[in-house]
This record gives structure tokens, C-alpha cells and sequence, in this order.
């Protein structure tokens, strides 16, 4: 399914009153003009997905409109905090707006306030769940959050999975 996002928030940008921070939400054309500062914020964030993503896996998400690309950045300096990308998933009962990457650009990310305009964007795009995939840490930025799951990655081109070789389904 696209993630495109829809006439109503495809050129808005959600302004919090508490913090200097605005997230937006790029357009397929503007993410690909912007894409060598995008792309360069979001590489260490690709080198920490266990290497399910590559980055040019991530620019032909956002080419084919499978993937979104949010910008979070101070409207005073214009200065860039963090790039974020998402992917809208339908299931039968849920449409869930999954955070796939995040990368900070610099400290001092007011993060509170950016899940609260993440939050609000999604449900704007008439999703009814936000995943996001992170880090232990960033539960103290998700308030109201439970966390449901833990991922355990077993490599097996890696050799990590050789107790595994024997299983049979």
C-alpha cells in the first residue's frame, strides 16, 4: 500500500506551541530534491537496522511512495533535528503508521512534543495505531506507550543461528 500522504497534511506543517520544533511531512518530489542531506542524516540509522534496510532501499521507498519521509527541524533556524521515515501498513482491523527510522541531526530534539505531532499526523492520514520501532530509550519520550514486543534478530547468513539449522516447522 502507498504511503502517500493525503491532500489534507500533504503541505501542512504541525507547529507545537510548547518547543521551537516543527515536523513535516515531504512530498515524494520535495524528499527526493532534498535527498542528499536526507540521506546522509539518515545513514546511521540504516547502519543500526540489522541490516534489513539499505539506504537505496530507503530512497526507492520514498520514490515508489511506499515509505514517507517526515522532517523534523527548528522553524527559527531552520536548522534540521532529526529525519524519520514511515510506512503506512493496512491490516484487517488496524491501519498501523509505522516509524521505521529515525536519525537525529543534532541534540536538543524536544522529542515530547515530536511524538505528539507524529501522533496527530497519523491519525490525520486515518491510521488507528503508531508503531514505532526504536530503541529501549526512547520509551521515555513515548508517553501513554506500552511497549508490546521485543525483537530478537538471529543472522543466519552470519553464522549467529547454527543451533537453529536442525528445526524443523
Amino acid at each position: 500500500m502507498e504511503a502517500q500522504p493525503d491532500a489534507r497534511i500533504e503541505e501542512s506543517v504541525q507547529r507545537l506551541a510548547e518547543a521551537r520544533v516543527k515536523v513535516s511531512v515531504l512530498d515524494r518530489d520535495r524528499a527526493l530534491r532534498e535527498w542528499s542531506v536526507l540521506g546522509k542524516i539518515l545513514r546511521p540509522a540504516v547502519a543500526d537496522s540489522s541490516g534489513r534496510l539499505h539506504i537505496s532501499d530507503v530512497r526507492a521507498g520514498i520514490e515508489d511512495q511506499s515509505m514517507l519521509a517526515l522532517l523534523i527541524w527548528d522553524p527559527e533556524g531552520a536548522e534540521i533535528y532529526a529525519v524519520m521515515v514511515a510506512e503506512m501498513f493496512e491490516f484487517p482491523h488496524k491501519k498501523v503508521f509505522d516509524i521505521t527510522l529515525c536519525a537525529a541531526a543534532r541534540p536538543g530534539t524536544p522529542w515530547h512534543n515530536v511524538f505528539r505531532a507524529i501522533a496527530h499526523i497519523a491519525k490525520t492520514m486515518g491510521a488507528n495505531q503508531l508503531e514505532i520501532n526504536g530503541r529501549r530509550g526512547w520509551r521515555r519520550y513515548l508517553e501513554g506507550a506500552v511497549e508490546e514486543a521485543a525483537v530478537y534478530i538471529v543472522d543466519l547468513d552470519a553464522g549467529s543461528g547454527e543451533g537453529l539449522e536442525g528445526a524443523q516447522a
